[in-house]
């Protein structure tokens, strides 16, 4: 043989063995032609499926298995693996990913590796959960502290609950648990001061934010999550009589909003019982 001819051949031999060229993968509900990758609605409460088109070294023959994996780009844990032979050929493979295996930022990439057995990587998809205003289905927030008529006053309501804490300590708040939560989903709760007693305006503070995330033993014990509003100088000492304050939270799954509260109202009074002024430490106290 010519040594030219060995040399291409060599050559030949040598790019086939970079392995197979792979496509992008889709995901169903994709517009293949949106850069961003806008993800449905709903892949943050039920995943998506990933759509791999049949690569061109595809299993021809009996008893020789490929295997695909998908994985989130900064991730070396694939969230997704499926097996094929020749049984199985297809234009175009689906393959679901469930949505605690989603990261939990607005964007990110995915890919998917070959194995043939040798691994060929995918280009990347970029993809972007949706945003859109959470429907407002979940409980509002509870104040254990809090009487029958729903004041919290300078003396404890509830002294012989251990955990109960003076208002100068700073305010509980009891967020009901739900069978919608999930395990990493993160709860943000904003609180708010207002110079009425039915939480209308105007207002005596900013917004403020509280999160809290859901753990594996909330979801097994089904455990009320719990926030605690402080420090009193800055989100509690601007209400003093006939004031009330607001809150509602929002659960946030993979970074996107999934559900809101209805909104919680508490009244506060911090007169002391006989005089003019208003507590905001145990000095008052005899």
């Amino acid at each position: 043989m010519p040594e030219s001819k060995s040399r291409k051949s060599a050559a030949a031999a040598s790019a086939l063995d970079i392995g197979i060229l792979l496509s992008a993968p889709g995901v169903e509900g994709v517009d293949p032609g949106d850069a961003s990758g806008t993800l449905p609605i709903d892949a943050p409460t039920k995943g998506l499926v990933v759509k791999v088109p049949r690569w061109p070294a595809f299993p021809s023959v009996p008893g020789v298995e490929h295997t695909v994996n998908i994985y989130i780009v900064g991730s070396a844990v694939s969230v997704a693996r499926r097996a094929y032979s020749i049984v199985d050929d297809a234009a175009e493979f689906l393959i679901p990913v469930a949505a605690l295996a989603l990261p939990n930022r607005p964007s990110f990439e995915i890919i998917y590796i070959v194995r043939t057995p040798n691994p060929t990587t995918s280009p990347p998809r970029r993809l972007t959960f949706k945003v859109a205003e959470p429907p407002t289905v979940l409980k509002e927030p509870v104040f254990p502290d809090a009487s029958l008529n729903g004041y919290i006053i300078c003396r404890k309501n509830k002294p012989s609950d251990p955990e109960s804490l003076f208002i100068w300590e700073g305010i509980r708040i009891f967020i009901p648990f739900d069978t919608r939560f999930q395990e990493n989903d993160v709860v943000t709760l904003v609180w708010q001061g207002w110079a009425t007693l039915n939480i209308a305006p105007p207002a005596l503070t900013v917004p403020a934010s509280f999160t809290v995330t859901v753990t594996a033993a909330d979801i097994r014990d089904r455990n009320s999550l719990r926030i605690v509003i402080q420090p009193f100088v800055s989100w509690i000492k601007p209400m003093t009589a006939n004031h009330s304050a607001s809150a509602t939270y929002t659960l946030l799954r993979s970074g996107v909003a999934i559900f809101k509260s209805r909104t919680g109202v508490v009244k506060l009074d911090r007169k002391i019982p006989g005089e003019s002024g208003f507590c905001e430490n145990s000095s008052w106290m005899k």
